[in-house]
């Protein structure tokens, strides 16, 4: 990060970090399972049992909350200035405070949602899904994927181009190349 500190999720959820050489829990967070965590400046964003909890990575104090719905919960994502939460809404969460956003119906259905940055603001795709959505910061606009994506693992932004890491290989968004 930008404090030049080490910072890592495992599967269980729980938030470890390197200080002086050792590794440390960050043993105010307890997880609800393993969901992304940001971190925005001085403020470590995860998610637990109460919501988002927002903590200041110097005094690792917790200093905000937010509810969510956490039945709906999908997915959440940081780009370094916001951290977004997948729901039945789309929330985002910076130094500001929180914006919500409604969802179009079909995101609101998406079953293991995926947020990743695209060249113009985010792409939300699903694993089970043969199409997505990118997100410009004011609209939302489908996109739909090659009839060859049957699962998607994982995705990956370039920098320029957004990549569906696949079971059969990978596919160049705007494109139908392996």
């Amino acid at each position: 990060d930008s404090w030049g500190m080490i910072v890592y999720s495992n599967f269980d959820g729980f938030i470890y970090y390197v200080e002086r050489g050792k590794l440390k829990i960050f043993k105010p967070h307890i997880p609800i399972g393993y969901h992304k965590f940001g971190i925005i400046n001085k403020s470590l964003f995860t998610v637990e049992e109460a919501g988002i909890a927002v903590y200041d990575i110097v005094s690792n104090r917790k200093i905000k909350s937010y509810k969510i719905n956490q039945k709906k919960l999908n997915f959440t994502h940081s780009d370094g200035k916001n951290f977004y939460v997948f729901s039945d809404k789309l929330l985002i969460i910076n130094d500001k405070g929180l914006t919500s956003l409604n969802l179009p119906v079909e995101l609101q259905n998406f079953k293991a949602g995926i947020i990743q940055n695209s060249k113009n603001g985010l792409l939300f795709t699903s694993k089970h899904e043969n199409f997505g959505y990118y997100f410009d910061f004011k609209k939302f606009t489908k996109i739909n994927f090659p009839k060859e994506i049957t699962f998607v693992q994982n995705t990956y932004f370039d920098g320029k181009n957004n990549w569906l890491c696949t079971t059969d290989g990978a596919y160049k968004l705007g494109s139908s190349e392996v």
